[in-house]
């Protein structure tokens, strides 16, 4: 199975071409985009700083929310997967990790490599953003499906006094000598016993 195929939806949820359209386009892609880039952001400098990592200053925030916000609008493009967006949020962990070790001034191999403590906070940072992800995702496709389907044309409406055109039968056409002919073919099988 795919990491980039949609998530199963229940039945009567469909995502309608329009709104897969307009959500993965425009504005709309650099607001979902935002908000992932974000989200893995905060979570990530929450659960580093907790693991005992340095936390870079204001200069390197915004640095690293325009990238982790550019990566996410690019993978914004379609529908995520589950799958998708554990990748998306594992390789944003790794990304912010390396990133913040070097603003802080962390140099060399060793700096970069976290602990197990530094591994555990940004996996579960990681799960805790594609979990977010996935949940705002749903939410959205609904309400983007709920308000195309509210605004889509109505269908024409049909007199109930209207009715389809019919063709005109071919004209009945008679053959004499056929309704002579066929009286006089005999049957077939046995005759039939009279008691006369």
């Amino acid at each position: 199975m795919s990491s980039d195929a949609p998530a199963r939806r229940p039945a009567g949820t469909a995502d309608p071409r329009g709104a897969a359209v307009a959500l993965g386009t425009g504005r709309a892609r650099l607001a979902r985009g935002t908000v992932a880039g974000t989200a893995g952001l905060a979570l990530s400098l929450g659960w580093h700083a907790t693991a005992g990592g340095g936390v870079p200053g204001i200069g390197a925030l915004v640095l690293a929310a325009c990238v982790a916000a550019a990566v996410c609008t690019w993978w914004a493009a379609r529908r995520r997967g589950p799958v998708a967006l554990l990748a998306l949020t594992g390789s944003l962990q790794v990304g912010l990790h390396v990133l913040f070790e070097l603003l802080a001034g962390h140099h060399g191999s060793a700096a970069l490599l976290p602990g197990p403590g530094m591994t555990a906070a940004h996996v579960l940072a990681a799960a805790g953003v594609a979990w977010f992800l996935a949940r705002g995702e749903d939410a959205l496709w609904d309400v983007c499906a709920a308000l195309t389907h509210a605004w889509a044309p109505a269908p024409a409406a049909v007199s109930p006094l209207a009715r389809p055109a019919v063709p005109p039968l071919p004209p009945l056409r008679i053959d004499p000598a056929g309704v002579v002919l066929a009286r006089s073919l005999p049957r077939r099988g046995p005759p039939a016993l009279s008691m006369a």
